[in-house]
């Protein structure tokens, strides 16, 4: 099994913290961890906010790629070590994601240029933990 490190997911969730509902301002944070079957030449869809993984497809599925295309219940996908947002060319959600050098706490200003939607292109995951 492999854990997806805290700090992906909090950069996808400081994202979709845009989306929230005005009851939820002032209630703090909370961390929350998800573990991650890594199943090889599968896709693994993964919703945030339910913490949860929604569903799997098999890669190289061009039908099964189309459905998730369509669906909204998912946020980030993993498969082989490459990344898709429900986004761009991968969704209709509007997700997304950005790299930056510095640590995710000495963040103080996101600037939106930064962030890209999908698009097809290889991304390689290097930092997950393995138990």
């Amino acid at each position: 099994m492999k854990r997806i490190c805290l700090w992906m997911l909090a950069g996808m969730m400081l994202l979709l913290a845009g989306c929230a509902t005005e009851d939820a301002v002032g209630r703090g944070v909370q961390d929350v961890s998800l573990t991650v079957d890594d199943v090889p030449n599968r896709w693994t869809y993964v919703s945030l906010s339910a913490h949860e993984v929604v569903g799997s497809s098999s890669l190289g599925d061009t039908h099964e790629d189309a459905l998730w295309m369509l669906r909204t219940d998912w946020d980030i996908a993993f498969c082989n070590g490459m990344i898709r947002t429900n986004s761009g060319s991968s969704g209709k959600g509007k997700g997304g994601i950005t790299w930056t050098p510095v640590d995710y706490d000495d963040i103080e200003n996101l600037r939106a240029p930064s962030y890209q939607t999908d698009a097809r292109q290889t991304v390689t995951v290097k930092s997950v933990e393995i138990e």
